[in-house]
């Protein structure tokens, strides 16, 4: 899919991968493309190098011939908010998600991380669909488990790019995404969280119905009942 669209809204579930994959497609893209800016946006900055330390952990793994080659031997910038290499002139910069961040910045690729959480999703996103739209080749993703507002600014978007309304991609990767994941696990899940059921629903996901569904994402009643 990150090869394909390049504009992506994406709602999973939790702990399926999909923030490692993000790292090491915002890590090729920096090693392969001169000049190449990711920019990372998360709920606040922790989160943001978060996701900017994964793709720093892919680097350091790689074979040591590959981090010998000189333009990907001199780390440059190398912190927990920026981080490329000096030879290719490309780099990816961490941010939270505050009403101005990103503004002035240009990208290549855009990855708004749990946008479902974010304070200024709506704002950031205006920005960043604009330094994509003027980059050649450029990629913006919108990744996120669901937050409890059904009618959330992301929410929303995600309709709209299932409807065809609005040019992005509307994906979907739910619990069973995950390879080992089947009935038992959810079952187990649902008795964990006996006492708080949409927790389940909100966190671990069957379908986009039950993850955009109020009842399922919030309610503390038994829908059922």
């Amino acid at each position: 899919a990150l090869e394909v669209y390049p504009l992506i809204d994406l709602i999973k579930s939790k702990k399926i991968g999909i923030s490692w994959a993000l790292a090491i497609h915002a890590l090729r893209k920096i090693m392969t493309k001169p000049g190449w800016r990711v920019l990372e946006f998360s709920k606040g900055m922790i989160e943001a190098q978060e996701l900017l330390a994964k793709s720093k952990i892919v680097y350091h793994n790689l074979p040591e011939w590959m981090k010998e080659i000189p333009e990907w031997s001199i780390l440059e910038p190398n912190s927990s908010e920026q981080f490329g290499f000096k030879g290719m002139r490309s780099l990816i910069r961490a941010y939270p998600s505050t009403e101005t961040a990103g503004v002035g910045e240009t990208g290549g690729t855009v990855i708004h991380d749990e946008a479902d959480f974010h304070d200024f999703y709506e704002a950031n996103l205006s920005h960043t669909r604009a330094t994509v739209a003027d980059t050649p080749g450029g990629q913006l993703v919108s990744v996120t488990t669901v937050n409890e507002d059904p009618d959330s600014c992301f929410k929303n978007h995600w309709r709209a790019a299932e409807a065809g309304k609005n040019g992005f991609k509307a994906l979907f990767y739910g619990v069973y995404s995950r390879p080992g994941r089947d009935e038992a696990f959810y079952e187990q899940m649902v008795k964990e969280n006996e006492a708080t059921p949409w927790k389940v629903k909100k966190n671990y996901p069957r379908s986009a119905e039950e993850a955009l569904s109020p009842l399922s994402a919030q309610s503390c009643f038994k829908k059922e009942v």
